[in-house]
């Protein structure tokens, strides 16, 4: 048999091969892959464990193997590997007579770690972390305690440097799994006061000088020395005691000592400069108040700065005001909210700071960015809350003017609290409806909170009470989450969790459901036990007795998400102090010159050097940071820009690296150029994957496509919110799941989800108690155990006064009874008093006061249990979380690139930390917060890459009084970038700037538009060739122009939620009017125009006016913005004005504000300016960085239209006025340009002008136009005598061979279709069968002209769309043929909905008897009984059944849902419902276009009316699931109450909210001439009364109840008698209730086998795809495919004769001519 060792294994290359060294295929990772040199070839390219030979370039016939790095399979690498850990256990001594072996046992420990996979690595890890293990590292500390120096060495290198890099090793540091073990380990070598850390440390610094006695290698010292400074590290970090105790300062001095700085590992330097700051601030912590003043010899004079917390000299402001960050609650307390003194917000000169350097830079980032996000929040609040105190202020009135925009919602009630296995504990809410919609529809309803995008879930809003109680919550989705269904779970179990979860689902709060309360779910963003206790004492609004009066405040603005994380993740890096970087960015003592930059740590090793070839076309260049580099070679080798190519070699070189891209300088293409020889140099640098952040998910997803499409490989994209194609295949969420878990991992996680579903079944409990506090059983509870003599008096069986028992004769409310019991007195003892009175003897008004003191008390017992519940949960869940985290760092580890937001970023900042990220790329690094950037720069970073551009567009701040243009806010300047900050550092600061590499060449404008920049900001702005060539803008003299006028700006329009926001009327005409001038030049796409405005108002203004022409695009920041821009009263906002001009996608226009248009550009661009006012206030475009943006997005042509007086006042806008005029491009008019005459030169004023002297984008020269009146004209191509030849010659006349310019345009109009064919209206009139639809008659003059519409067309007869003639394509766009093309869809649509609910009612219908069939004693024995049991000890009071029908099987679920069988039912219930939401009328496709076309007829001005009148073939479903839906709950009502009977408690049920809406079916059935569901409506009246009779004595014999049920009985039967074939087998069914009637049968069965028949019968109608018809009783059906009758059968319905022979009906069918008279009045 021939050998196979030289093949690979393919089970090993798969991931695990169970035959180990016995296998018969090679497990050399050098041995050539097997699928590789196969014809099918290996699909795992570089993951492949195994060789993958190529061609060798010395000999072609030789295959190399390329050098790769070798991928480690699971377990395999050592197949005995589990025989040797156990020999590993085995060295921990057993007994105390054992001596253990301490060298062996680590070294053999890190042997083994090092050759196993994730799993051992964690089981090795996990036993030095138990018990056995941490004595054996007790055991190696004890030894170096007492070890003489001539065993100093061997022990060291032997136990003490193995046992260092076990715990350092790069997989077991980096593993979030085994973070907890860790932190045990290096909490015991800590020890107690941190003895056993100094004794093993002290040892371990002697023993490397003994080294360097012994004259080791710098090579072997170096070895030694990482892993015990990577420990020292870790030990130092999670220790705080350590940076207080001098020891460790000496130990980091003598560890220091034993390697030359110059000769040691930049890891190991970093590391120890990291210590070295962290126990030297320890030891400066008592005094580290201020920092110094450094003594200069000028005067001074300092402005005080009240500091925080206790160091204030006023004493702390509230109870949120600390001098510690980290101790700083994230959102507002009650007493900050409420507190009139300013927050502490420092300054950007630090000498008035509490702190210095990195503590000071993290201090000033988190309390400035908190104050935005928060500060308006916090003044909302408290406007509010004086509005509950103060009765006479309005809602929403304003206070702050920073206050955060609100919607206030009145009258909040607390419902009750809710737990969810996935989402935690809720608390359900109610409030006022807003009062407009109280009187709407439910259907209304809904579309109205979801159109105003109100109460969405994530939204942060506050319970705000006039008691002074201020709660903030998060709104969350309030469908449950489905029960997980495991393997071996009971089936008692199973079904007990379906039912509940099934109750939520019914239970589940909405927005819509009730005409005068809205509900929403809630969750507390911080659950404490204060809250919880306050909440539960006022659930339903009162129990307490508490008149405080609540609102539900929701701030639309405020997203919790978008700064919370940061926040946390700035108060952690205080706490551990381990950003980058830190000399650059915090120095602590100000220097002078320019800063020199090192390069990156890792570049700084030994023989390392960039290779270039990525970017050199394929030549080999090296750049060694510490060598000399010849840039001639890198210019003559490259495509990139002399200033691109110098800020590569400065992004490289230099450890912080800032480069500056003014617009169209090529930012984007410079990054990338970097990442990709960054990523050529992955290896050698070791620099793990690099981290992209960008500000927002458009510029990440631009800079991702640009690497994907450059080839690069491994990229993974954090976050949901990408937009791009390209990407949706790279989500970290999409691919992290497929990581598998280790064994031991698998086994963790599902112990730690039983304790999760452990925890939640005790807060389930308490929740239960919490919700049910105050009531009898509650307080049973409660007095039990903590006020026995109280419960023995109130609930004992007799309580003994003064000798004498009390017997109670009634033990019904015995807490009611209590409290209206007392003798009248006006005594009011103390409350310590009433603990120790007899009950019986106290006063009222004390009885109401103890009583409100034991649920007081309750509450708060009930709340502490529930908070350290709770925390229980919290840290299952978080522990739960950490192996989900692990999975993405597994995934994230194999990346190249991870791309992420900074908010995104911040999110995920724990698994990030664990990533060993070595390089940070951050675009767009100007427009970002200084906060962001610094939360981007991970521990451990080495190098970071800032491209920005600090003279663009600041990053976003809410609130004004905190920018750096701001007079008050310069000091705090919150929207400088720390990119700016480090380029051009503040005056105060004396901070040198940081050296930065600033690109040159622009390769976006026309140099006419770049000269605007350059000679204002850019002076070394130099132009690409390429730019100089660009054409002419297309309509217009000028590429280039301002058009001044002196348009007032419009007032502030008070429906708006901003009114600080602008718009100027006769800009948006002009704009408008120019913009279709451009476009219908017929040359520019979709893409080409974009039109900009610096506010929001004008934007919503332009939407509005341009969408009547356009179709409009708008980024996601904007269309977000407009949403918010809404009314004040939540009104709709006014529809968007329709015309018949609208054009195609392909003219589609964008429009954006100029904040969000940064990194944008577009051919031409128009700008309005907006501000015009006798203050001259220029607004948001008076700053240097948004003029710069607004001016720099055009490439082709740009054009301002604005008040040039207004906008000079600024210096920057004065000198581009200044500039233009001097080129005679300003002025007050536009100069056009007619393409087809362009010597002919038009000037406009006005919007109006454009019509007059431009028609049609031309000139008033215009020739005849070739379309019909009403029609779109047609582009300037299609003229007859200046358009494109092409169309000229095209053949348009198919019946007399005539091309375009052939025919005569007097003799009739022309019609174009969307496809660009042309047709006379002759040839198309015929083509769409126009005399089908309409009479024809003859104007005055002769001319054949529409008359009328005809209503008398076959209903349902258009069955396809009608075409172009020459291309197919469909004709929509044409008013003349709109009727025809639409009253196709309408046909199809209402077919369509009529099949749909027949097709869902069938199987509802049949289920239904199901149902019934499981609660038929010869089935249901068992259950009953069961049920039974269970009612008995639940309903041991009277239960009253009252309020409507929904309120009534709510009840009876909570009673029976652990019965199945009632579960079946409850949900068949849930199913009806839903179903008779959809058939609703309403819903319905001809309801909907009523809606619409009454909507345009209102908002056109149009006078008349248009009624109709819903038939049998819109509502027969409706009324039947109505039919239904009653024998579902009859069904259930029926059946509760016969399991009833065993009960000794009485049930008062109100029958009268389910005999209602049988009535209402009676009439509707009359009315729509349907006597089956007539008869079934008097049948249920009937049945529920033989209800009542068997639970009542209310309806005796003789009774007017009684008699009505007769009556109804009579009626029933005289409908049988009249349409016996619709009502076959009903007869029966009135007998059997007469019967129930007269012997008082309590409940009557609902079985027809003849209506069975017809419900099965109707699974096969309304298949037919061609007309419809009714039958001679008004039942619809359908024929076959040729739309006449061939055969005749019966109606399934009643079984009246229907079809027909030979395309004729038999007698009484008829067309449904009814759809075709509604539809073609319509007129569409």
């Amino acid at each position: 048999m021939a050998s196979t060792k030289h093949l690979s294994c393919n089970n090993l290359s798969n991931g695990h091969c169970k035959f180990g060294r016995k296998c018969k295929y090679s497990h050399d990772p050098t041995t050539a892959c097997s699928p590789f040199l196969s014809r099918k070839g290996c699909l795992k390219a570089d993951d492949c464990y195994f060789a993958h030979p190529e061609q060798s370039a010395t000999d072609s016939n030789q295959p190399s193997l390329r050098t790769r790095k070798t991928r480690v399979p699971p377990s395999d690498v050592d197949p005995d590997y589990e025989a040797r850990f156990r020999k590993w256990i085995f060295l921990i001594p057993r007994n105390n007579r054992q001596v253990p072996d301490v060298t062996l046992f680590f070294k053999t420990g890190y042997q083994l770690l090092a050759a196993s996979d994730a799993s051992g690595q964690q089981r090795l890890i996990k036993k030095l972390a138990a018990e056995e293990g941490l004595n054996m590292i007790k055991t190696l500390v004890e030894a170096v305690d007492d070890e003489h120096d001539d065993l100093c060495h061997s022990i060291f290198e032997g136990a003490v440097v193995p046992l260092f890099q076990i715990l350092t090793y790069p997989n077991v540091a980096s593993s979030l799994v085994l973070e907890h073990p860790l932190d045990t380990i290096y909490n015991f070598l800590y020890g107690p006061g941190g003895r056993r850390g100094v004794l093993i440390f002290r040892f371990t610094s002697k023993a490397l000088l003994h080294a360097v006695v012994a004259g080791d290698s710098d090579t072997n010292r170096n070895s030694l020395l990482g892993p015990c400074v990577a420990a020292l590290e870790r030990l130092v970090d999670l220790n705080q005691g350590a940076q207080l105790q001098q020891e460790f300062l000496s130990i980091v001095e003598s560890v220091s000592a034993c390697v030359e700085p110059s000769d040691m590992s930049p890891e190991s330097r970093r590391r120890l400069d990291k210590i070295r700051l962290r126990v030297g601030l320890g030891s400066l912590m008592p005094s580290a108040v201020k920092a110094k003043p450094v003594a200069t010899g000028k005067a001074t004079f300092t402005l005080s700065n009240d500091l925080p917390g206790e160091l204030s000299s006023n004493g702390p402001r509230h109870d949120n005001d600390h001098e510690d960050i980290d101790e700083i609650q994230i959102l507002p307390t009650a007493q900050e909210i409420n507190s009139t003194r300013l927050e502490y917000l420092p300054l950007n000169n630090a000498k008035n700071s509490h702190l210095a350097g990195l503590p000071a830079l993290l201090d000033r980032r988190f309390r400035l960015l908190r104050e935005d996000a928060i500060g308006g929040l916090r003044d909302a609040v408290q406007r509010e809350t004086s509005r509950l105190t103060n009765a006479s202020l309005p809602t929403g009135q304003s206070g702050s003017s920073n206050a955060e925009r609100t919607h206030v919602h009145e009258n909040l009630r607390l419902q009750r609290w809710e737990v969810d296995r996935r989402k935690g504990i809720q608390l359900v809410v109610d409030f006022e409806q807003p009062r407009h919609i109280t009187q709407s529809g439910e259907l209304a309803r809904e579309e109205w909170w979801e159109s105003s995008r109100r109460l969405q879930p994530t939204s942060l809003v506050c319970i705000i009470t006039s008691s002074g109680q201020i709660i903030f919550c998060l709104v969350c989705d309030p469908e449950p989450t489905a029960p997980i269904k495991r393997r071996q779970q009971p089936r008692d179990e199973e079904a007990a969790a379906e039912a509940e979860y099934q109750r939520r689902k019914m239970e589940m709060p909405t927005l819509h459901k009730q005409s005068h309360r809205a509900a929403v779910m809630l969750t507390i963003v911080e659950t404490n036990c204060e809250h919880v206790a306050w909440i539960s004492r006022h659930l339903m609004s009162g129990r307490s007795g508490s008149n405080a009066k609540m609102s539900l405040v929701e701030f639309p603005g405020v997203l919790l998400p978008s700064f919370e994380p940061t926040l946390k993740a700035l108060q952690s890096m205080s706490r551990s102090l381990d950003l980058p970087f830190t000399d650059y960015l915090a120095p602590e003592a100000p220097g002078s010159g320019t800063l020199d930059v090192a390069p990156p740590l890792y570049a700084q090793k030994q023989r390392f050097a960039f290779n270039l070839s990525p970017i050199a076309n394929g030549k080999t260049l090296e750049l060694s940071p510490t060598k000399p580099f010849d840039p001639a070679l890198f210019r003559d080798n490259t495509t990139l820009d002399e200033a691109q190519q110098s800020a590569v070699l400065h992004a490289l070189t230099n450890t912080l690296a800032l480069i500056q891209g003014p617009p169209g300088t090529g930012k984007s293409y410079t990054g990338v150029s970097i990442i990709k020889t960054l990523l050529h140099n992955r290896e050698p640098g070791d620099i793990g994957p690099i981290i992209c952040v960008c500000y927002t998910n458009h510029a990440l997803d631009q800079l991702l496509e640009h690497l994907v499409k450059d080839g690069i490989k491994q990229v993974v994209r954090i976050g949901s919110r990408s937009k791009s194609e390209l990407l949706k295949d790279i989500n970290l969420r999409d691919f992290a799941q497929e990581i598998q878990l280790t064994r031991d991992e698998g086994q963790e996680k599902y112990q730690l989800y039983q304790q999760l579903n452990s925890a939640i079944d005790e807060i389930e409990g308490l929740l239960n108690a919490l919700n049910a506090l105050g009531s009898e059983g509650s307080l049973k509870a409660y007095l039990t155990t903590s006020w026995p003599r109280h419960y023995e008096q109130l609930f004992g069986a007799g309580a003994v006064e003064d000798g004498f028992t009390l017997v109670r004769h009634n033990n019904k409310d015995l807490i009611g009874n209590w409290l209206r019991g007392a003798e009248p007195s006006n005594r009011d003892l103390p409350e310590s008093a009433l603990h120790q009175m007899s009950l019986e003897k106290m006063s009222a008004s004390e009885r109401q006061r103890l009583l409100s003191r034991w649920i007081k008390d309750h509450a708060k017992q009930l709340a502490l249990e529930l908070d350290s519940a709770w925390e229980s949960y919290t840290e299952t869940r978080n522990e739960l979380d950490k192996y989900y985290q692990e999975q993405q760092r597994r995934a994230l580890s194999e990346a190249y690139i991870v791309g992420v937001t900074t908010s995104g970023l911040a999110k995920n900042l724990e698994v990030l930390r664990h990533l060993r990220s070595k390089v940070m790329v951050c675009e767009e690094a100007g427009e970002v917060m200084e906060a962001h950037t610094l939360t981007a720069l991970l521990p451990s970073i080495e190098h970071a890459i800032l491209i920005g551009d600090h003279q663009q567009l600041r990053p976003q701040v809410k609130n004004y009084d905190l920018c750096h243009d701001n007079p008050r806010g310069k000091h705090l300047a919150l929207d400088i970038s720390l990119f700016e900050r480090l380029v051009e550092p503040a005056p105060g600061t004396k901070l040198p700037p940081m050296p930065f590499s600033r690109l040159k060449t622009q390769r976006r404008m026309h140099p006419s538009i770049a000269e605007l920049i350059r000679r204002t900001l850019y002076v070394d702005l130099e132009d690409h060739a390429t730019v100089s060539d660009y054409p002419a803008v297309l309509g217009m003299k000028d590429r280039l122009f301002w058009l001044n006028h002196d348009n007032r700006e419009d007032g502030a329009d008070p429906t708006q939620a901003q009114s600080d926001s602008k718009s100027n009327s006769f800009e948006v005409s002009m704009v408008s009017a120019l913009a279709s001038h451009l476009v219908r030049q017929g040359t520019y796409a979709a893409e080409d125009i974009a039109i900009l405005t610096p506010y929001v108002r004008q934007l919503q203004n332009l939407r509005r006016s341009l969408s009547g022409m356009f179709e409009v695009v708008m980024n996601d920041r904007d269309t977000d913005a407009l949403e918010e821009q809404e009314p004040l009263k939540g009104a709709r906002p006014a529809p968007l004005p329709s015309s018949n001009r609208k054009t195609t996608l392909a003219n589609a226009l964008r429009i954006a504000t100029v904040d969000n248009f940064q990194g944008e550009e577009a051919k031409i661009i128009i700008l309005s300016f907006v501000r015009c006012n006798a203050e001259g206030k220029c607004g948001f475009l008076r700053t240097s960085n948004r003029i710069n943006v607004a001016l720099s997005r055009a490439r082709h042509g740009m054009y301002v239209i604005g008040d040039a007086q207004t906008a000079s006042l600024v210096p920057m806008w004065a000198k581009i006025v200044g500039i233009l005029d001097s080129q005679g491009n300003i002025g007050d008019r536009l100069t056009l340009c007619c393409p087809r005459h362009p010597n002919d030169l038009i000037e406009v004023t006005t919007p109006d002008h454009f019509a007059v002297f431009s028609p049609e984008g031309g000139c008033n020269k215009s020739h005849q136009c070739p379309s019909a009146c009403g029609e779109t004209c047609p582009e300037a191509k299609c003229c007859q005598t200046c358009g494109d030849e092409a169309i000229k010659s095209s053949m348009v006349d198919y019946y007399e061979a005539l091309t375009y310019e052939d025919i005569d345009l007097d003799e009739g109009p022309w019609m174009f279709p969307s496809c660009g064919h042309v047709i006379t209206r002759a040839n198309l009139d015929q083509h769409m069968e126009m005399r089908e639809y309409y009479q024809f008659g003859f104007d005055g003059v002769g001319r054949e002209v529409i008359t009328a519409a005809k209503f008398t067309s076959a209903p349902m007869s258009v069955t396809v769309q009608k075409t172009c003639p020459a291309c197919r394509a469909p004709i929509r766009n044409i008013n003349r043929y709109s009727r025809i093309a639409r009253r196709a869809w309408i046909d199809e649509a209402t077919k369509k909905f009529i099949v749909w609910a027949n097709s869902n009612f069938v199987p509802m219908a049949a289920r239904m008897a199901e149902v019934e069939a499981q609660f038929q004693p010869n089935v249901a024995s068992a259950g009953d009984q069961e049920l039974q049991k269970r009612l008995k000890v639940h309903i041991v009071a009277p239960l009253s059944l009252e309020g409507s029908s929904e309120s009534q099987i709510r009840k009876i679920y909570n009673l029976t849902k652990s019965d199945t069988r009632y579960k079946d039912a409850f949900r068949l219930r849930t199913r009806i419902n839903d179903f008779l939401s959809r058939v609703n009328e309403s819903e319905q496709p001809f309801s909907r276009i009523y809606d619409l076309v009454q909507d345009a007829k209102r908002h056109r001005g149009v006078e008349g009316t248009m009624t109709w009148t819903p038939d049998v073939l819109q509502t027969r479903n409706r009324m039947l699931a109505t039919v239904l839906l009653i024998r579902c709950e009859y069904t259930i009502i029926a059946n509760f109450l016969k399991m009833s009977k065993g009960t000794a408690a009485q049930i008062n049920i109100d029958f009268k909210n389910h005999q209602n809406p049988c009535e209402s079916l009676i009439e509707d059935a009359k009315v729509r001439n349907q006597p089956a569901i007539e008869v079934e409506g008097h049948l249920f009246w009937a049945r529920f009364l033989c209800l009542e009779r068997g639970v009542s004595d209310a309806v005796p014999d003789g009774s007017s109840a009684l008699l009505t049920a007769r009556e109804h009985l009579q009626t029933a039967r005289e409908i049988c008698t009249e349409h016996q074939g619709q009502t076959a087998g009903m007869r029966s069914e009135i007998e059997d209730v007469e019967k129930a009637l007269r012997d008082s049968t309590f409940y009557t069965s609902v079985t027809n086998e003849e209506k069975a028949a017809i419900y099965a019968a109707m699974a096969s109608d309304f298949r037919g795809t061609g007309h419809w018809y009714y039958c001679a009783n008004g039942h619809p059906f359908t024929v076959g495919e040729c739309g006449m009758p061939m055969q005749t059968s019966r109606c399934p319905q009643c079984g009246a004769t229907v079809g027909g022979e030979r395309h004729t009906a038999v007698e009484g069918v008829r067309r449904a001519t009814d759809m075709d008279e509604q539809f073609g009045r319509l007129l569409i």
